[in-house]
């Protein structure tokens, strides 16, 4: 799974949490069993269950990015295929991106989808202590 998020821990559980644009403090699950906690289903397409939260009904809050190491160089890697097969790669280092034959996306950009075992997965997490300040 590709992660490039905020995450929080609710009842022993791992969510991705977010604000939205009124202060409120949301999770989001993609679990039906979820309901029982209080989690709403947000889309009659997907399974995206949401919960508004109060700060102290969690513990730690850390951002989570997927990275990975493709011919020696670690990229950023933004998203992967529907089948899981490929992964998309970003760099924003111009001589880099030359080097691996990515794609310019915009300014700064240069992205390559690239089959999924050619890359080394791995994420970094990050501490947020003031996420909710």
């Amino acid at each position: 799974m590709i992660r490039n998020a905020i995450y929080t821990v609710y009842d022993g559980v791992e969510y991705r949490i977010f604000c939205d644009r009124y202060g409120k403090y949301i999770l989001v699950s993609h679990d039906k069993d979820d309901e029982s906690k209080g989690f709403i289903r947000e889309d009659d397409q997907e399974e995206i269950y949401l919960k508004d939260i109060t700060p102290s009904e969690v513990s730690e809050v850390y951002g989570i990015n997927t990275f990975g190491i493709y011919k020696g160089c670690e990229v950023g890697v933004r998203m992967d295929d529907k089948t899981g097969d490929k992964v998309l790669l970003g760099v924003g280092d111009a001589m880099i991106a030359s080097k691996l034959e990515f794609e310019f996306d915009e300014r700064g950009v240069y992205m390559k989808w690239v089959p999924r075992d050619e890359v080394y997965l791995f994420e970094k997490k990050e501490p947020m202590p003031n996420y909710f300040k």
